[in-house]
């Protein structure tokens, strides 16, 4: 292995840029001061002059000094250290790492590094190492109870994850934050996802990322933080550094395996199992009663009596169906291994990862392949070059449909009588009707017939040149991309219940984003007191999209199911480009390293917007002051700080949106001359006039550390308003559209953000450490357009959510009961509740607060966490609890039956059918079906035990941990019976407060393997 290391590192340096060390008459060795491993590429200084040299691969030194000067040593991430040269002709060094050097620095806009005492506004981090240790569905989801003020939705494998920081701001547009990888912006938009009607989340750009190569996340999260990418800031951006080389001694090798079982849970909890099926208290008790009443659950209390299933076959009634045993035990196999050398000329990391994911559902699968290399080189003292690739490939096979979707198998469980066994269905997988709704066919049918597959393959990327023209300004040039092609097949072959003809759909969609940057960095002391820093540049950016796609219905033959195969093919083609150029410059200002003040600048010009009306200045202002520098404070106190800031960012429009678009209709006849016709696309009228959203915000917020900081809070309070939203208003239709786009509308966020650490216990042996991070936001539409007093953000037929003046955003609108002076519910002639005679707000979707709360415990060697998550307030819909309703197989349904059925038949004359009644709620009564959607759920459960260099002796491992991992194993409370409410009918704004058939909790449990050589 030692052989195998230097000849890959000869390699490596023969290939780049080797450099020679000079002899001296002094000679030397540098060790770290913990565990006394050699330290190669620190730098060693004559005090005083220029002269100097690095430390090889060994850890050693020369260099020519003469007695009585000084050395200095210094190397990042430790403390620098002053040796005075006698007359010994070797030194010895060991060095200290310098926790707090590595602790308050942290990466900005545009990866910028600053200290946090300098920082006017709120970052907050997750290391990497959190990720490896537990992994989570995605980086995205990793992040859910660990940043104040970030709300994460969905967490079901390979779905696409909602994220939003301090709310929402716009009314119709995107609401998720960017992602930058190493400075490169990321295409993170949705692929898929199910609306009203149904379809398939395919998720998104960021659950591709290989959690194991992220050194770093960092939450930009208020218009300060994030000014500088102007037009793209306006919903925070989530920075995202991966690891790279380093100096060392020979080749690292590091590998990561976390392997996992997972398991489905915590759906239908609420379901009864004492009535089965059939209807009017009776079974069925023949194949035709059978599939007529096959999701009707209204029959007889079971106990052993004779019944007949939609087979023909017959059987004795009794308890016999579980939904949760349709899933299936699935698994994670995750694992990486990473190669990584370097000297002080060039450093290159290499990583290979494999991720493997059978889903829950049967027949689901998901493979993840990732290649990264990153290489960065010192070419002079004064030329670095900085470069990465990834290549990311994703395969997707019979992902579970959502909503009302015929193939969302899922919507049927909870509708399945407690008498029909789940093996029947499972036996009888090649026939899809066991009842007469064509849209609820039988769950295996499904998972054994209907195809879908994705195969998404990505490229991202940047090469990155910094010269430094003086020691105090730095010029950088950076190119990058990020580009994917996706390729979709869905499948309905011959004899689908609801598509029995056939029906075949295959799409081609490639998406690029280029990013051109040249920025000068500067940092300059002007005297011992005052330092001016900051950067200024330009970016250019060129988005590009193009979908082709073929529809083939009606097939002539069942064995080849393929668009020439089929009666009737349809094509479509789209296509866009956007470019934004723009301007940007940053200055900070420190005065004797206590008061601060940061002031930004971004101009963004648009292809989208008007040309008249097409530039946007996009500015921030900021300040800090660390107090603690500036007057005696007790002893107990050790850091405070108080800053301020205000600031104006935007969000601009989608291309095409200011002129008419044409298209053409049908292929036409050109045997008999007649060409194709062409037509306006869209429904929506042009706006000449459109331009930018703008969100103008302050903040003020308070850092304090306490105790040689072992406590410590950081506080803030901030006020956010969006106004100029780009929205989609109503118009005539004798206009010959639906809709035009348009600006007006306002909305605000405002709230306080807590984040909260401990270390209440800290010995040589054992630690204890806590971390609580806690939101308010308020999330309010104070304006529509002139006249508007609503608009939908998510249409479910008589049921929606809407934006409304006023209101939180969010507002769930349908139909409560009807109600008498004294809200008492009103019953028709027969009984039955009455359904009021127009929609009224049932609820929001927006939680009062959000917390998190997380505990690590050290032990020697020993390690125990946990991470909790809670959300309170808000409101969801759930289909999947009013569909058991009219099924009868809530548990709500059992009340009233005993009696009527046990009465007489004149008796029953003068009573409700709960049937009936039931029926009648579930189907007109919406307000019986918004829930609370509050919930405090165990995130995380991790035991893990490392290693240390004196166990491992003389073996070729550096380090090694093993840990037992779980991954949300259960909910503490949840408000919503029968669902999970983090779970989303798609992750943008569309599905907000609705849920239908949705997933089922996955808990995951297992091993996670960490080893470096």
């Amino acid at each position: 292995m030692k052989n195998f290391k230097r000849l890959f590192l000869l390699f490596t340096m023969t290939c780049c840029f080797t450099n020679a060390f000079a002899q001296s008459t002094i000679t030397g060795v540098i060790l770290d001061a913990e565990d006394g491993s050699e330290l190669p590429g620190v730098n060693v200084v004559i005090k005083g002059t220029d002269a100097g040299t690095v430390s090889d691969f060994t850890g050693s030194f020369q260099l020519n000094a003469e007695a009585g000067q000084t050395l200095i040593f210094s190397f990042i991430g430790y403390k620098p250290k002053e040796v005075l040269v006698g007359n010994q002709s070797h030194i010895e060094v060991k060095l200290g790492a310098d926790l707090v050097q590595l602790d308050d620095v942290v990466v900005t806009a545009f990866g910028l590094k600053k200290e946090k005492k300098a920082l006017a506004y709120a970052v907050s981090e997750v290391k990497g190492s959190d990720l490896t240790n537990q992994r989570s569905g995605s980086a995205a989801t990793a992040l859910s109870g660990r940043v104040a003020g970030l709300e994460v939705s969905g967490n079901a494998p390979g779905q696409a994850t909602r994220v939003t920081i301090r709310g929402n701001t716009s009314i119709s547009g995107n609401n998720q934050p960017l992602y930058v990888i190493d400075g490169v912006p990321m295409d993170n938009s949705i692929q898929g996802g199910a609306d009203r009607w149904g379809g398939v989340d395919m998720g998104d750009g960021i659950s591709g990322l290989n959690q194991d190569d992220i050194e770093s996340m960092n939450v930009l999260k208020g218009p300060a933080a994030t000014a500088l990418y102007g037009s793209r800031g306006q919903n925070g951006v989530i920075l995202i550094t991966t690891k790279g080389g380093s100096s060392q001694k020979g080749i690292g090798v590091e590998f990561n395996a976390n392997n996992t079982v997972n398991q489905a849970y915590g759906s239908y909890d609420s379901r009864q199992s004492l009535y089965g099926q059939g209807t009017r208290g009776v079974a069925p008790g023949n194949a035709a009663d059978a599939r007529s009443t096959g999701l009707s659950s209204w029959g007889p209390k079971m106990n052993g009596q004779q019944a007949t299933h939609y087979d023909g076959s017959t059987y004795s009634m009794t308890d016999a169906y579980d939904p949760m045993d349709f899933y299936q035990m699935g698994y994670t196999l995750s694992n990486s291994v990473a190669l990584s050398a370097g000297n002080e000329t060039i450093q290159t990391r290499l990583s290979i990862s494999d991720e493997r994911i059978q889903g829950v559902n049967p027949s689901e699968m998901i493979k993840r392949n990732s290649i990264n290399l990153r290489t960065s080189a010192n070419l002079t003292d004064k030329f670095r070059v900085d470069s990465k690739l990834t290549y990311m490939n994703q395969q997707g096979q019979n992902r579970m449909k959502g909503s009302q979707d015929g193939g969302n198998a899922r919507k049927t469980l909870g509708r399945i009588p407690a008498s029909m066994p789940l093996d029947l269905l499972r036996q009888n997988a090649s026939n899809g009707f066991f009842n007469n709704d064509i849209y609820s066919a039988n769950p295996f049918w499904i998972t054994e017939n209907l195809e879908n597959s994705d195969s998404r393959n990505r490229l991202l990327g940047y090469v990155s040149l910094s010269y430094d023209l003086t020691d105090w300004l730095t010029v950088t040039a950076r190119s990058g991309g990020d580009g994917f092609v996706l390729q979709r097949r869905d499948l309905m072959p011959i004899g689908t219940p609801w598509a029995a003809i056939g029906e075949l759909e295959e799409e081609t969609s490639q998406v690029a984003e280029l990013n051109h940057d040249l920025m000068f960095v500067y940092n300059y002391d002007i005297n011992p007191d005052w330092n001016i820093s900051g950067t200024f540049g330009g970016n250019l950016r060129q988005n590009s999209s193009r979908v082709d796609g073929i529809k083939a219905v009606q097939f002539n033959s069942p064995d080849f199911y393929h668009w020439t195969n089929a009666q009737s093919v349809e094509t479509r083609q789209q296509m866009y480009y956007k470019e934004t150029q723009s301007l940007f410059a940053s200055t900070d200002i420190g005065y004797k390293n206590m008061l601060f003040m940061t002031i930004t600048g971004r101009n963004d010009w648009s292809s989208t917007l008007p040309a008249h009306n097409n530039s946007y200045f996009y500015p921030s202002l900021s300040s800090s002051f660390v107090f603690s520098e500036a007057f005696d404070m007790p002893s107990w106190v050790s850091f405070g700080k108080v800053r301020g800031s205000w600031a104006k960012v935007g969000n601009d429009t989608d291309p095409y949106q200011l002129q008419l678009q044409y298209n053409m209709m049908g292929q036409g006849f050109p045997s008999f001359g007649r060409p194709p016709l062409g037509g306006i696309e869209g429904a929506d009228m042009p706006n000449a006039n459109l331009k930018s959203e703008s969100t103008y915000s302050y903040e003020f917020g308070v850092d304090m550390k306490f105790l040689d900081n072992r406590l410590g809070f950081d506080v803030a309070y901030y006020n956010q308003l969006t106004v100029d939203q780009l929205m989609p208003v109503q118009i005539s239709n004798t206009t010959g559209y639906e809709r035009m786009w348009t600006n007006a509308g306002s909305v605000r966020n405002h709230g306080i953000e807590l984040s909260v650490y401990a270390t209440p216990i800290q010995t040589s042996d054992f630690s204890w450490d806590i971390g609580m991070n806690f939101n308010k936001n308020v999330n309010v539409v104070e304006e529509l357009s002139e006249g508007i007093d609503q608009l939908i953000i998510g249409d479910f037929g008589n049921l929606q959510v809407q934006a409304r003046p006023g209101e939180k955003y969010g507002a769930i609108v349908g139909y409560d009961y009807a109600r008498d002076d004294n809200g008492a519910i009103m019953h028709n002639e027969d009984g039955l509740p009455m359904q009021a005679t127009s929609s009224s707000v049932l609820g929001h979707v927006i939680p009062d607060w959000t917390a998190g709360l997380s505990n690590n415990f050290k032990y020697k060697n020993w390690n125990f966490g946990f991470l909790i998550d809670m959300k309170y307030g808000g409101s969801l819909y759930s289909s999947t609890n009013a569909m058991m309703y009219s099924a009868g197989t809530h548990s709500n349904t059992l009340e009233g039956r005993e009696e009527y059925y046990n009465a007489g038949d004149q008796l029953r004359e003068t009573m409700v059918d709960p049937e009936d009644y039931y029926k009648q709620i579930g189907s007109n009564i919406h307000s019986e079906f918004v829930y609370d959607a509050s919930y405090v759920r165990m995130r995380e459960l991790s035991f893990g035990y490392t290693f240390d260099n004196e166990m491992l002796g003389k073996t070729p491992f550096e380090s090694v941990r093993l840990s037992f991992v779980m991954g949300n194993p259960f909910f503490i409370w949840r408000a919503a019976p029968n669902i999970d409410p983090t779970q989303l009918l798609n992750a943008d704004n569309s599905g907000l407060g609705y849920e239908m058939g949705g997933a089922p909790s996955i808990r995951s449990y297992g091993f996670n393997l960490n080893f470096r050589l």
